[in-house]
Order: C-alpha cells, then sequence, then structure tokens
C-alpha cells in the first residue's frame, strides 16, 4: 500500500519543505561565521540567531 495518494501534494510540499529549512540553516549558519572573520567578533543578535536555530531542531 502506498503512503500518499497518486493526486496527494504531501510528498511534494514535504520536500520542499525540507530543503527550504535546510537553506535557512545554512544561512543563520554562514552569518556569523563570515561576520566574525570580517569583525572579529560576534554580537547578542548572533546569539540569539543561534538559539533559534537549535530551538527548531
Amino acid at each position: 500500500m502506498a503512503q500518499f495518494e497518486p493526486d496527494s501534494w504531501n510528498p511534494a510540499v514535504a520536500v520542499i519543505t525540507w530543503l527550504l529549512m535546510r537553506i535557512t540553516a545554512l544561512a543563520v549558519v554562514s552569518r556569523p561565521l563570515t561576520k566574525s572573520l570580517l569583525v572579529g567578533g560576534l554580537m547578542a543578535d548572533d546569539a540569539l540567531c543561534r538559539v533559534t536555530l537549535h530551538a527548531c531542531r
């Protein structure tokens, strides 16, 4: 028995959601890395971004 109906959008929505979540995670991770390399330190907003990334997992 198939997990999804043949005419269902559920698989496409699941794949798109997973893809967008990974892209967002890469953006959140790359921001503090580039900021620490260019500026030399991190600010409070970077810590907040990190907390929200861990909360989403």
